[in-house]
């Protein structure tokens, strides 16, 4: 459950639900019945808890946890060892509606979702949570939850224009998947390419919605780790952190970084995040420091829909 003042701040948010933009078009029903009436129809279940969407700290080390197909399109992100519930999926029409809530398929869509999985391309996706980190903690009102100012057609009023934001307030991830040919074996192997919001230590994660916007190369760079060639197997080699993958799968992947502390001699690549079969529909998900859970619970995901072959 997400704090109080986060809700409290969400106020705008909620009374541009209702109608209620301006002094001159105030809504029949009070602000403050309307803004406990969206809290008890599940308004809450939007707000995403810190532990969820918040990163790692950098001197914390690995997290562990693992990703389990409860059924067919339906997904839980749970920690390892403690079995503690973190964030379920359902995939529907080609999306990944992500809940803070254990649920099955069908039970999620009555629910409610914080963030949405989205292709925004032939083989891109995008991460949108349904709330902001920036607007709803620091803004009270002209927040992102409005329209954006440039969305009407100049020649045609009732046409919006497409932003990126149809579908979430805040964008936190854009995966973008392909394959490159392996010259040893003759096959294809899986690579992806994560943007990230840059995350300060001090200041926190920078802030993408329509408010604030993403600058030009101002991202953090993940990269999947391709595995190696190995002349005393005759086979290629992907060596997991403390042997964690157990299985062969084709979703098995790593991800790295270039140097994003001091420890690190510049380019010097950074493992981040880890996911792989560890038996029959459950696969370890170890991620650190720059990743919250929902980025690599939404990374991991995307290989239940992958779009990246090239035929």
């Amino acid at each position: 459950m997400p704090p109080l003042t986060l809700l409290e701040n969400s106020y705008a948010s909620a009374m541009s639900m209702v109608g209620y933009k301006d002094t001159a078009n105030k809504p029949d029903q009070d602000p403050s019945d309307a803004l406990y009436d969206l809290l008890e129809n599940g308004f809450a279940r939007e707000c995403m808890a810190d532990e969820c969407i918040a990163p790692n700290d950098a001197d914390s080390g690995w997290s562990r946890s693992y990703v389990k197909k409860v059924e067919k399109g339906s997904y839980e992100m749970r920690v390892d060892g403690k079995d503690k519930f973190l964030l379920s999926a359902t995939l529907k029409d080609g999306k990944f509606y992500i809940s803070q809530y254990d649920a099955t398929a069908k039970e999620n869509t009555a629910c409610g979702h914080c963030a949405v999985l989205t292709p925004s391309g032939p083989r891109e996706f995008k991460l949108l949570s349904t709330t902001c980190e920036h607007c709803d903690k620091n803004l009270s009102k002209f927040n992102c939850v409005l329209d954006h100012p440039d969305s009407l057609d100049n020649v045609d009023p009732t046409v919006k224009k497409l932003d990126g934001f149809e579908e979430g307030r805040q964008l936190l991830a854009e995966i973008k998947q392909s394959c490159l040919f392996e010259p040893e074996t003759g096959t294809e192997m899986r690579c992806m390419d994560i943007d990230l919001p840059p995350v300060d230590q001090n200041t926190g994660r920078q802030c993408w919605c329509r408010r604030t916007p993403r600058e030009h190369n101002s991202a953090i760079k993940l990269r999947t780790k391709l595995p190696e060639w190995s002349n005393e197997l005759g086979c290629l080699v992907q060596r997991f952190n403390n042997d964690r993958v157990k299985k062969a799968s084709s979703k098995n992947f790593m991800c790295t970084t270039s140097a994003i502390d001091g420890s690190k001699k510049n380019g010097e690549q950074h493992n981040v995040l880890q996911f792989g079969k560890k038996s029959k529909a459950k696969y370890i998900l170890d991620h650190r420091f720059p990743l919250a859970p929902i980025q690599a619970f939404a990374v991991c995901l995307s290989q239940w829909d992958w779009k990246g072959d090239t035929k």
